[in-house]
C-alpha cells in the first residue's frame, strides 16, 4: 500500500510540474501557444470526427445509431473550420462563458426568490462572465483576445500546478497514513 502511495505522489508532482511548464510557456508565449493548441484541438476533432463516421460504417449492417454519423461530420466539418479560421476557438470559448454567465445570472434570481442572501455574488460572477464571453466574441480575431486566453490558462495552469506542490508537501509534514490491513471475517449462516 505505501508503494500505490508513493507512486500516486509521483504522478501527482509530474502532473503539477507539467502544468506549470505549459503554464510558464502559455504565459512567455502566448500567440505561439495559442496557434498551436488551435490546430492541435482542430486535429483532434478532425481525428474523432473520422473515427466516428469509420465506426459508423464498420457497424452499418448492424443498425448503428445516426449519431456516429452526423456526429462524425459535424466534428470533422468543425475542425477544418478551426484549422482555417484560428479565432473560431475563441468564439467557442466566449460563447460558453456567455452561456454559463447566463445560467448564474438566472440561479442568483432563483436564490434571490428562496430569500438566500448571498444571491448577489451568483449575478455579479454571471454579469461578469457574461460580459467577458461577448467582449471574447467581438474581439475574437484579435492577437489581445487570443493572448488573453493563453495568459488566463497559462496563470490557471501554474496556479494549479502550484498548489499540488504545496498540497503534497503539507500532506507530508502534517499527515502520516497509518495502513491497516484488512482481516477476513468468518460468518455462519444458519440455513
Amino acid at each position: 500500500m505505501k508503494k500505490l502511495l508513493a507512486i500516486e505522489r509521483t504522478k501527482a508532482a509530474i502532473i503539477a510540474i507539467v502544468m506549470i511548464v505549459f503554464g510558464v510557456l502559455f504565459v512567455a508565449l502566448p500567440q505561439t501557444s495559442y496557434n498551436i493548441i488551435s490546430k492541435v484541438l482542430a486535429g483532434l476533432l478532425i481525428g474523432i470526427g473520422l473515427l466516428l463516421l469509420i465506426l459508423y460504417f464498420v457497424n452499418f449492417k448492424k443498425l448503428t445509431s445516426s449519431i456516429n454519423f452526423v456526429g462524425g461530420v459535424l466534428l470533422m466539418g468543425l475542425g477544418i473550420l478551426m484549422m482555417f479560421v484560428p479565432g473560431l476557438y475563441i468564439v467557442a470559448i466566449g460563447m460558453v462563458l456567455v452561456f454559463t454567465g447566463t445560467q448564474y445570472m438566472g440561479l442568483s434570481l432563483d436564490r434571490k426568490r428562496s430569500g438566500d442572501p448571498g444571491w448577489w455574488k451568483d449575478l455579479v460572477y454571471g454579469i461578469i462572465e457574461f460580459v467577458i464571453g461577448l467582449i471574447l466574441i467581438i474581439l475574437n480575431y484579435t492577437s489581445v483576445a487570443q493572448r488573453a486566453v493563453m495568459l488566463y490558462m497559462g496563470i490557471s495552469l501554474i496556479i494549479d500546478g502550484v498548489f499540488i506542490l504545496i498540497a503534497m508537501i503539507t500532506f507530508d509534514k502534517k499527515k502520516k497514513v497509518k495502513i491497516i490491513e484488512e482481516k477476513p471475517i468468518e460468518i455462519e449462516i444458519d440455513q
